[in-house]
């Protein structure tokens, strides 16, 4: 009984070591497979300047090739940035940098070198152009930029006389008016709107909104609308080569412009 149960035991271990050496010797022939592929490097220059000052800039980097990370690092900022790119086939190359508004390029093969322009996130100086009050029934909005506001939208709130709000100069995608994860159970709508203000574009230098509210019954001194003025920014999304212009990240943070609110409260 006992020298059976010693065979069994000297063919469990010669089975193990038997599976366990297969298994080694694939794993090891597939990693020499991957270092044994010879990838062709060349040159490749980078600079990050300023889109309006055309001043060079400081940036981070990251290189993405065949759907994973190949390089990164941090632009300098007096010249070019070198550096070793595959000689072949589609990369991204992803800038970032605080202050500024996210870039990216895509090329196949041989590109000699870049120069990304980024540009500044701006404030927004809100301008309303008439009042909220028991005669009028819109309310019309002007904003403007000392820099970039990248894809601009637009979430309201108001008080109890109030029925709704409605944005009514665009023709707007509801599926598109989504409000923020951080903003929830403080709006009641938002509004996406597409548009970008760029204060160094004579035709978008201003966004001009106008609304229409439907009361419940006639505004007093307590009454107003909220407006929180939000903007996008191109995010990268986990390790893989993807890129998406968002207005909050995974962690439900705000990115790119902080959240601009503006209350508009009753005047007779």
């Amino acid at each position: 009984m006992v020298n059976k149960a010693i065979i069994y035991f000297v063919v469990f271990l010669i089975i193990i070591s038997i599976v366990g050496g297969a298994i080694y010797f694939i794993y090891n022939k597939k990693e020499n497979k991957i270092k044994d592929v010879k990838i062709d490097i060349y040159d490749y220059s980078l600079m990050t300047m300023d889109k309006n000052t055309k001043e060079i800039i400081t940036t981070n980097y990251s290189v993405y090739y065949n759907d994973t990370l190949f390089t990164q690092g941090i632009t300098n900022s007096y010249s070019y940035e070198k550096i070793k790119l595959p000689l072949y086939d589609r990369k991204f190359i992803y800038v970032y940098s605080n202050n500024y508004y996210a870039q990216q390029t895509i090329f196949d093969g041989e590109l000699k070198s870049s120069i990304i322009e980024l540009s500044r996130i701006g404030n927004i100086e809100v301008e309303v152009l008439n009042k909220l009050n028991n005669e009028d029934s819109d309310i019309v909005l002007k904003l403007t930029s000392n820099s970039l506001v990248r894809r601009v939208r637009v979430c309201v709130n108001w008080g109890a006389n109030i029925l709704d709000v409605n944005l009514v100069n665009m023709t707007i995608d509801i599926s598109n008016n989504i409000i923020p994860n951080r903003l929830n159970n403080k709006v009641v709508k938002c509004y996406n709107t597409q548009l970008s203000i760029d204060n160094s574009d004579e035709k978008t230098k201003e966004l001009v909104l106008y609304f229409t509210f439907t009361k419940i019954s006639n505004l007093i001194y307590v009454d107003y609308i909220n407006f929180i003025f939000i903007d996008s920014d191109i995010i990268h999304i986990n390790e893989e080569p993807y890129f998406s212009l968002i207005y909050e990240d995974a962690s439900y943070n705000d990115v790119g412009l902080k959240d601009v609110k503006y209350d508009l409260k009753y005047e007779e």
